[in-house]
């Protein structure tokens, strides 16, 4: 019994340690005696000392192993020494755990450490490897500055290549690391990890790595910064690689006379052919040589001179003949069997356009087939369900704009340190609090973006302004600033809180109602030529250019009841109407010239040629003031557009409408309009004009939606309390004195019989969705269970699709998955 229990027990202890010898295996072993040789290369050599098991060890090695092969073609050399069996005492006894770490040496000397748990895959330990050979040529940028510098540096010396990673040791920064390697004698690499970066070169969204062409070379010691394209290609070694093999290249070149190939035939990009004559050669070349620096790498220009090449070559073009228009343009898109041509006048702007539009084109064909990387691949396969966007044209313009990120230094991100940063350092500061998902910021961002550019040039301030929160990464700032619905757009003055904005979401408004904010309201005018400037719209400077009307008070003594009550306007009025008064003789002579005398408020319409000013009536009240002053503002016959509706709509009137093309706008009919509008015999009426010259615009559709055939030009009354439109009888024959007839007789109420004139009332009926809404208890039913599940689908792991055990997977005719049912009520 116990001999049996012996040999029992000598099977267990055996095998354990079988077990333990065979946990790992190990490779490239470094003996210690050849150590110091290895370590003192005047190249990379990685080494690993092994001392005992730690977790996930053989996956460590398995890749380490992987990483060697490869890593060979860069010069680097990688070793294991078993510190078990034959130790390097001075690494190996060490008290710090060196088995959890790989050493990188180069000419004897340690360059640095790097823990196993950062070398969790062949990517990862490729390019921290590849990084630590690069050492000192692909810099890792911290700063704006820092990418200034590297700028700076390469003007009329060498190209740059930057791009954004998300962290080093990513499959994004592996390639653009081997890249490096191969390029970096002729280009300058860089990256940052820090998104702040980017704006310094871009305006692009760096949600995922990307790549940007810096053209140093070609830019002066005097420029602000480099030319700069954006690698839009996916990002592997094998299309990055062919990238910059097309940037290494010219991407202009004459066409061989006797030849119809191109040095871009093999390299799998557009190509366009521009036909041109000995005359126009030169012309013509400079114009395709200024277009083509916005195609780098993106499409080959060949330049055909049709005086000097063969019959043959244009066959094998696509040509029957020769071309007989010079200089024209055809294009080859990648895959395209035949040659799209340009129908419209050679021109650097036609040619740029008819470019874009080509490669737009084809991009849209082939976003499946090429996505840009993984986490955009993923957000095109889950498209939006129409319903979603179809009673909602603001969702909708968000849903085809949302691949369109902005990022702009001019509307800084705010955090909940730098949220009071900014309130403090401004004296006036508008910020947007804003979340992602939603549909009317995703389409007024861009606006937002454009409007902070336009306040930083005009106040000489390059972070602007303007600045924004995101509420789901800060909800708490949000909270303290009791945000209830987005966006949501508040004033800081002097370090408090002084406003809202409520105005339209566009950036002529944004810029208006900020710079109106950082003047004071009323604006003191001192001189006689501080009122000249300002009554044309040019003082303060801040504001040239963003008003159509302004407020002037003339006032005998600051001290006037009407000087007070006008400075109390102005601050109800405080960014929606600039509003400035002068006082003593100089307020008395300007006066004279509007025919008017002291005291008196002038409201003075900088683009309204029929009633330029309007001179309000004496001995206002506050409230009354500012009715008359709005009321007044508006154009006495102006064109109607979506931007000023509602101010019309406010007034509750009915609308009389001239709908005509601009040679009759500009003509005699609507003189007549007009003249009755500056009359003020019709005050109940709203006068304005739309313009029918396009059959797609706004006023074609809404003249088609009042009268079935309506003649040009039409006058239409639009009643929007009752509902009801009537349009003039004689289209023809309009005359003032038919006009005021008319309206006379609306005016009356004597207008009542359909059949007497043609009127009509809005169209009744069922206004339906386009499609019907969801199930949501069939959603409920189908997530409980209660419903049949649906059938196998495929899934995702690691960006890739993968199908089911079992079945096979055509990648080309893979379908995407749909997104998973809306269920929230």
């Amino acid at each position: 019994m116990a001999s049996n229990t012996r040999l029992l027990w000598l099977c267990i202890f055996v095998s354990v340690l079988v077990s333990v010898a065979s946990a790992v295996t190990l490779f490239n072993n470094l003996p210690a005696e050849d150590f110091k040789e290895f370590k003192k290369s005047p190249f990379v050599r990685v080494v690993y000392f092994y001392k005992h098991d730690i977790p996930r060890l053989q996956n460590f090695l398995d890749d380490f192993k992987e990483s060697s092969e490869i890593l060979q073609d860069y010069g680097v050399k990688t070793g294991i020494v078993n510190c078990k069996e034959d130790p390097v005492k001075e690494f190996c006894e060490r008290k710090h755990p060196i088995e959890s770490h790989i050493l990188i040496f180069k000419s004897g000397y340690v360059m640095t450490e790097l823990g196993l748990d950062s070398m969790f895959s062949v990517d990862a330990i490729m390019s921290n490897i590849l990084q630590m050979v690069l050492l000192g040529e692909v810099p890792i940028v911290q700063s704006s500055e820092e990418l200034n510098t590297i700028m700076k540096i390469s003007k009329g010396q060498k190209d740059v290549l930057f791009s954004y990673q998300k962290a080093v040791g990513t499959y994004e920064h592996r390639i653009f690391m081997e890249v490096a390697f191969v390029y970096g004698q002729k280009y300058k690499f860089a990256f940052t990890t820090s998104a702040d970066v980017i704006p310094t070169i871009s305006t692009f969204d760096v949600r995922t790595p990307s790549i940007w062409f810096l053209q140093c070379t070609a830019a002066k010691k005097t420029d602000k910064a480099c030319p700069v394209l954006r690698y839009t290609g996916p990002m592997n070694l094998v299309t990055f690689s062919r990238y910059m093999k097309l940037i290494s290249i010219p991407n202009v070149v004459d066409l061989k006379p006797d030849n119809a190939q191109t040095p871009f035939g093999d390299l799998n990009i557009h190509q366009a052919y521009v036909f041109t004559n000995n005359a126009l050669y030169m012309e013509t070349k400079t114009t395709v040589e200024d277009v083509a620096k916005d195609f780098i790498g993106l499409v080959g220009f060949a330049i055909v001179n049709v005086g000097k090449t063969d019959n043959a070559v244009f066959h094998k073009l696509g040509y029957g003949s020769k071309v007989k228009s010079v200089p024209s343009v055809t294009m080859k898109v990648v895959g395209s069997e035949g040659l799209g041509a340009m129908e419209i006048q050679f021109t650097s702007t036609n040619l740029k356009n008819f470019i874009n539009d080509k490669i737009v084109t084809y991009s849209e064909d082939h976003q499946e087939e090429y996505p840009e990387t993984e986490e955009e691949s993923i957000d095109e396969l889950f498209e939006v369900p129409p319903e979603e966007i179809q009673d909602d044209p603001i969702a909708e313009d968000a849903y085809l704009l949302r691949r369109k990120k902005v990022t702009s230094p001019h509307i800084p991100a705010l955090t909940d340190n730098t949220s009071p940063e900014f309130i403090h350092n401004k004296a006036v500061g508008l910020i947007m609090f804003y979340v992602n998902w939603d549909a009317k910021t995703q389409v007024f961002m861009e606006q937002y973006a454009m409007a902070g550019e336009e306040l930083a040039k005009k106040t000489n301030d390059a972070t602007s302004p303007l600045a924004r929160v995101n509420c789901a990464d800060w909800p708490d700032v949000c909270e303290n600033n009791n945000i209830t619905r987005y966006p949501t757009f508040k004033l800081f003055k002097e370090m408090k809180l002084h406003s809202d904005y409520e105005g339209k979401m566009d950036k002529g408004s944004v810029v208006k109602f900020v710079s109106l904010h950082l003047l004071e309201s009323p604006v003191v005018l001192r001189m006689k030529a501080d009122v000249e400037s300002f009554i044309t719209g040019t003082y303060p400077s801040i504001i040239s250019g963003e008003v159509e009307t302004l407020v002037l008070g003339l006032f005998a003594e600051d001290t006037d009841k009407e000087a007070k009550v006008f400075s109390k306007v102005g601050k109800e009025l405080h960014g929606q109407h600039l509003l400035g008064y002068i006082v003593g003789p100089v307020a008395k002579e300007i006066a004279s010239r509007f025919e008017t005398d002291v005291p008196s408020v002038v409201v003075v319409k900088l683009n309204d040629k029929l009633q330029p000013y309007i001179v309000l009536p004496e001995k206002l009240p506050t409230e009354d003031m500012i009715a008359s002053i709005k009321q007044s503002s508006l154009p006495t016959f102006g064109e109607l557009k979506a931007s000023n509706f509602m101010a019309y709509q406010s007034l509750q009137r009915p609308f009389v409408i001239l709908f005509g093309t601009t040679e009759i706008i500009n003509g005699q009919t609507s003189q007549v309009i007009g003249e009755i509008a500056k009359s003020g015999q019709f005050s109940d009426f709203i006068f304005c004009w739309m313009n029918l010259d396009d059959d797609s615009s706004m006023g074609n559709y809404i003249l088609h939606s009042y009268i079935t055939e309506p003649a040009i030009p039409s006058v239409v009354m639009v009643n929007h309390k009752e509902g009801k439109v009537y349009s003039y009888p004689q289209p023809y024959d309009i005359t003032n004195a038919g006009i005021s007839k008319w309206l006379d007789l609306l005016k009356g109420g004597e207008i009542t019989n359909p059949t007497s004139l043609s009127a009509g009332e809005f169209r009744e009926g069922k206004w339906k969705p386009m499609m019907p809404g969801y199930d949501f208890l069939f959603f409920i039913d189908t997530e409980m269970g209660l419903k049949k599940e649906p059938e196998e689908r495929e899934f995702r792991s690691g960006g890739i699709i993968r199908p089911k055990a079992g079945k096979e997977l055509d990648i080309q005719q893979a379908e995407a998955p749909h997104a998973p049912p809306h269920t929230e009520l």
